[in-house]
């Protein structure tokens, strides 16, 4: 037999009178559409079925709490109302507290069903609810969570379709197996009978049962002792394992320290060595042999006339701390005909040998040998990272000799082939790095700006089967093509990167962190214009298109190739390990607050927190299921588009309301504690 079977069927329903006059008879309206529509579910008629509402019931002078009494020992289900006014009121109090025995009358634990219309903070605090007579019953049992609804009328579809669904399982509760009082007492004796003879086979196994509990003892003794020794053994090879890691991260350090003063050497000019000539103390003597020393060899040929300044230019260069440059100045000036000038050379920045042979060091200790002179008469070779650099002329001592030219090239324009690496980049990507991004790159165009990582083109079914009866709002199943790279932030929007823009004047200021601190956390108490904002802001700074995810976009980055209920397999939980932040998700921040982004595990996309820890909004409106929704991955911009989409549950809610394929609506203005936003890039094609 089933309750729905019984001859007269009576539901009881609790709610706070004060809430319904301040809601102006909302709630009335509630219990007079639940009735209906479970009337019309079970076949019944008024006749015999009801739902009590006292208003309604209890007529003037009548006593309140005998006519409750009777009403409660009636009814076979419980609708309680929950909302601050009704945990805190005596009379509602009354009203559980009485069907709480009426349910273990009818021996079962099944037949209250409550209601969260308005939030009731000591929810949260399981030490709170657990002393509440009321709560400790509402926090046990599966609740919906009506919130949403309150301010929607209840012919609305929306609430229409979320009272359809809430009297289905209702009626699938009193359609199970229940059995009456004498049913009852007749399995209790067969039950009496079979304890008994389970009793007579358990006192002949206690013997054997001793002796075998001895043996297990013994066997955890062994195995804890193993086991011991293989932490043991794990400690020191992980012990080991650190000392590799941090001797090659020091090796590496040292490695790139060496490398980065060698290129600073590479790099430095010659300034050193012409410091050194300078403050050197020459005498007479030595500037008369570096003057003799910078006439060319002439014994096979005729005599040269003699220039009376030769010598007095040479230590005027001395004087200037450039006798080097100036001896080679006046060096290419007096060339005899017919001997090669040293042509000056122009590079662009190329291998490291290049560089090396482009600054070869240069060191002046006194007069130089014959080798030393042609090589202090190389030529000068300069880069720049300057485009288009006009030839510059080197300075030089005092004279009419002329002087070697030097010449700042620009750096060759990377070829579209040429090798680029966005994750380090810190400004705005150009058309060709754009291109060249693959799936898993990341970039940054600004230091305030959002991590993004390149998400790959690909095809997913998006949505969940119909046989598996989960909301219609997420059928039919549809296959959607991504056809092209996108990038997608690594983690929700923080309040650094909001507080960035807040502090650009391009966001509002009043952003509320709840008190648990701002920083890496993601950024909650933003609604959907909000979110519109930031992204407009932040394609106003790096110049290039920020958006938000579609929705298909949200579900496919969030399967990140798979077909599991979460992006990590069927079960909430990976090997025991929490992977996300929700009620039920067993990490520290169940149901208490948000977690700093990307304290769970990445997804195969390099994405973190797509389910949990806040609900992020997309671009699409809300359309109640996917009947004639986008295929391309494109957002869904017709329907109730006062009302956007939301995906990947929060911190304040169960694991079945974080599959992938779960989807929820908010209203545009709407902000709250766990909800979020995601930012998105369009690449160029």
């Amino acid at each position: 037999m089933a309750l729905a079977r019984l001859p007269e069927l009576v539901g009881f329903f609790s709610y706070s009178r004060e809430d319904d006059e301040a809601f102006r008879g909302s709630l009335s309206a509630l219990r007079d559409t639940i009735q209906r529509e479970l009337g019309a579910q079970l076949g019944r008629t008024k006749r015999n079925f009801r739902l009590w509402q006292d208003q309604e019931a209890i007529a003037p002078g009548k006593d309140w709490e005998a006519e409750i009494t009777r009403a409660v020992e009636q009814s076979v289900f419980f609708i309680p109302i929950v909302t601050p006014r009704a945990v805190n009121s005596d009379y509602c109090k009354f009203e559980f507290s009485s069907f709480v025995a009426r349910e273990r009358a009818l021996a079962r634990g099944d037949l209250i069903f409550p209601i969260l219309y308005i939030s009731v903070p000591a929810l949260l605090d399981e030490v709170e609810w657990r002393n509440d007579p009321v709560l400790s019953v509402v926090a046990k049992r599966q609740y919906v969570d009506w919130r949403p609804f309150r301010h929607n009328a209840v012919n609305s579809t929306a609430f229409a379709q979320a009272i359809e669904r809430f009297c289905n399982k209702i009626v699938e509760t009193l359609r199970e197996p229940w059995h009456s009082a004498e049913e009852r007492r007749q399995l209790e004796a067969e039950a009496g009978r079979r304890a008994e003879e389970a009793e007579r086979l358990r006192l002949e196994a206690e013997a054997q049962w001793q002796a075998e509990e001895e043996e297990k003892l013994r066997k955890e003794a062994r195995a804890k002792k193993q086991a011991d020794e293989e932490d043991a053994n794990l400690r020191r090879q992980e012990a080991e394992t650190q000392r590799r890691l941090a001797e090659a991260a020091e090796r590496q350090r040292q490695e790139s320290e060496a490398k980065r003063r060698t290129e600073e050497k590479r790099r430095k000019p010659d300034e050193q060595t012409r410091a050194a000539v300078g403050a050197r103390p020459w005498v007479e003597s030595d500037v008369a042999r570096l003057a003799d020393a910078s006439e060319p060899e002439t014994q096979d040929q005729p005599p040269t006339p003699w220039r009376p300044s030769r010598r007095d230019w040479v230590i005027a260069g001395v004087l200037v701390a450039t006798m080097v440059a100036g001896a080679a100045a006046w060096r290419g000036q007096h060339r005899p005909e017919g001997e090669v000038r040293p042509q000056t050379t122009v590079t662009a920045p190329g291998s490291e040998q290049q560089k090396e042979e482009a600054h070869p060091p240069t060191t002046v200790t006194g007069p130089a040998s014959a080798q030393q002179k042609e090589e202090a008469h190389l030529p000068t070779t300069v880069t720049a990272p300057t485009p288009a650099a006009q030839p510059q002329t080197a300075g030089s001592a005092p004279g009419p000799a002329a002087q070697p030219q030097t010449t700042a090239a620009a750096p060759a324009p990377a070829a579209e082939n040429e090798e680029i690496h966005p994750s380090a980049n810190l400004g705005t990507l150009t058309t060709a790095q754009e291109r060249a991004l693959k799936a898993g790159d990341s970039f940054k165009e600004c230091s305030d700006c959002p991590e993004m990582i390149v998400v790959p083109a690909g095809r997913f079914t998006m949505g969940s089967p119909a046989v598996q009866g989960y909301n219609d709002e997420q059928h039919p199943q549809h296959l959607v093509t991504i056809g092209k790279l996108l990038a997608a932030a690594k983690f929700a929007l923080t309040f650094d990167e909001w507080d960035a823009c807040a502090a650009r004047g391009g966001c509002r200021r009043d952003v509320s962190d709840e008190g648990w601190g701002r920083g890496r956390r993601p950024a909650i108490n933003v609604t959907w214009k909000d979110a519109q904002t930031y992204v407009k802001w932040l394609s106003s700074v790096t110049g290039n298109p920020y958006r938000l995810l579609s929705e298909a976009e949200y579900e496919y980055a969030a399967r990140a190739g798979g077909s599991t209920d979460y992006p990590w397999g069927d079960d909430i939980k990976l090997n025991g390990k929490p992977m996300a932040n929700c009620v039920g998700c067993g990490s520290q921040w169940d149901g208490k607050q948000t977690a700093p982004v990307g304290s769970f595990a990445a997804n195969a996309f390099g994405l973190h927190d797509m389910v949990g820890n806040v609900w992020e909004w997309t671009e699409d409106c809300w359309n109640p299921n996917y009947q004639g929704a986008p295929a391309d991955g494109s957002p869904w911009t017709s329907g109730d588009c006062s009302n956007r989409v939301v995906r990947g549950g929060s911190w304040i809610i169960n694991p079945r309301l974080l599959r992938s394929a779960n989807r929820s609506w908010d209203s545009s203005d709407y902000r709250y504690s766990n909800l979020g936003f995601r930012v998105a890039r369009t690449l160029a094609p």
